[in-house]
């Protein structure tokens, strides 16, 4: 593991494998480095694989404070420790942002936003008040599953199978508490479809091929819109857990549009 400091004094924590152009892999709100762990692989044969933590999350310090702002600030910093343009990658929570980081920065070649929550308003209202009053109970076990059913929108047979896979619950329930806090902050700070404008490397947006969750449909719309050269795809059969799931198929979704934005930078176009 390694470490660097961001803008606020918060460290963040992030590792690296393979060789290769560097693409940069943003988790989720109960993740860590380790929810890539069956994808990374399959980028480590194209890339050097940059997977970082989270404020708050795995071995990165939470920080005095939280806010995109600051999450966008920390997503810069490993993008500056690795000193060279970076294809970046986020995942829902992670997604979000990613996307707060992009026009902030000249040193993206391209970005991947897979199902980031935009528009939280069909979620439960009281679902982070839910979350936080388990977890103060010690029930974080309760917490995962409300949160995974009701704001992920995982079907049952989902959670089941995260159920029966031990370490997969346990990096779930340890990032349990972050969950609150990310649907307070993503609730209270909307997207900055101006800022959004100003991003004009290759955008790939991915949903689930499954997935008609309005937490994650909701205002990508305006997003995509908003984006001046971004398209979408699906995931055939997935929802929002494809980095568990099909994480080959999403390796390869993420690969082929690396590589053919890569081909155009090559050719001039």
């Amino acid at each position: 593991m390694e470490f660097t400091t961001s803008a606020d004094g918060t460290r963040i924590a992030f590792e690296r494998q393979g060789s290769g152009e560097p693409i940069l892999l943003v988790h989720g709100t109960t993740g860590s480095t380790q929810s890539w762990a069956l994808v990374a692989p399959f980028f480590a044969e194209r890339f050097t694989v940059v997977a970082m933590d989270r404020r708050g999350h795995g071995e990165s310090e939470a920080g005095p404070s939280h806010s995109l702002d600051l999450e966008a600030e920390d997503v810069i910093a490993i993008i500056e420790a690795v000193s060279e343009p970076v294809h970046l990658v986020g995942h829902s929570g992670g997604a979000r942002a990613a996307l707060a980081a992009a026009p902030r920065t000249d040193r993206l070649r391209s970005l991947v936003l897979y199902e980031p929550p935009i528009a939280l308003q069909h979620g439960p209202a009281d679902l982070a008040d839910r979350a936080d009053a388990l977890i103060r109970e010690g029930n974080r076990d309760a917490a995962a599953e409300a949160f995974l059913r009701e704001g992920a929108a995982l079907t049952d047979e989902e959670i089941s199978i995260m159920r029966s896979l031990p370490p997969v619950w346990e990096r779930v329930t340890a990032g349990i508490h972050n969950a609150p806090r990310d649907v307070r902050t993503f609730t209270a700070e909307p997207v900055d479809l101006d800022a959004v404008r100003r991003i004009t490397v290759p955008v790939l947006l991915l949903v689930g091929g499954e997935q008609d969750a309005p937490v994650y449909l909701d205002g990508l719309d305006e997003i995509e819109e908003a984006l001046p050269n971004a398209r979408r795809e699906e995931i055939p059969g997935q929802r929002h857990g494809a980095l568990g799931f099909a994480p080959e198929a999403l390796a390869g979704l993420v690969t082929s549009f690396v590589n053919e934005t890569v081909g155009e930078v090559a050719a001039g176009t």
